[in-house]
């Protein structure tokens, strides 16, 4: 159900189908990659991340949400995590290109950029307005935690409707 909708571009009845689905089985690892994927390609960065972080928790190798996940903090502005996300992806599978690759870019545009992080503002309040700037990387569970402490055998290699290709182009 859930696919057909998406593919009719009934994206609120794809995200109630999906949801219901994760009802059943919460770690369900394709679907937790379909609702990550769909909040990055809706700019839902924060959401996509603690989604990414979700199947690291279960998978810490796996190559694809490693790459998302690093697409996702390099979309937000956060270069240092982004960093720390792709040389991880290169402790599992270091023979990775597009992981090699996507370091390459972030610590390019880390030596070039001497400004802070770029900031994620929270949701303002009727009547306090901003809630203070947050990371994307401080709203998730432990990030080096989460991803393990090495590769596991039997890894997937990237999609090509994944937000993890086309990274260093931007």
């Amino acid at each position: 159900m859930a696919m057909a909708s998406v593919k009719l571009g009934l994206v609120e009845e794809f995200e109630s189908a999906l949801g219901r689905a994760l009802e059943l089985n919460p770690y369900h690892r394709d679907g937790l990659k379909l609702l990550a994927d769909l909040n990055f390609q809706n700019e839902r960065l924060k959401d996509a991340a603690t989604t990414y972080t979700k199947i690291l928790t279960r998978h810490p190798d796996d190559l694809e949400t490693l790459l998302a996940l690093g697409a996702a903090f390099i979309k937000d502005g956060d270069l240092d995590t982004a960093k720390l996300v792709f040389q991880r992806a290169l402790d599992f599978h270091p023979d990775n290109a597009l992981a090699k690759e996507n370091l390459e870019v972030v610590q390019r545009k880390l030596t070039q950029s001497s400004e802070p992080k770029t900031f994620v503002p929270e949701p303002q309040s009727p009547t306090t307005g901003s809630a203070g700037p947050t990371l994307l990387a401080d709203s998730l569970t432990p990030l080096v935690p989460a991803l393990g402490s090495g590769p596991a055998e039997g890894t997937k290699t990237p999609m090509a409707d994944s937000p993890t290709l086309g990274v260093s182009g931007r």
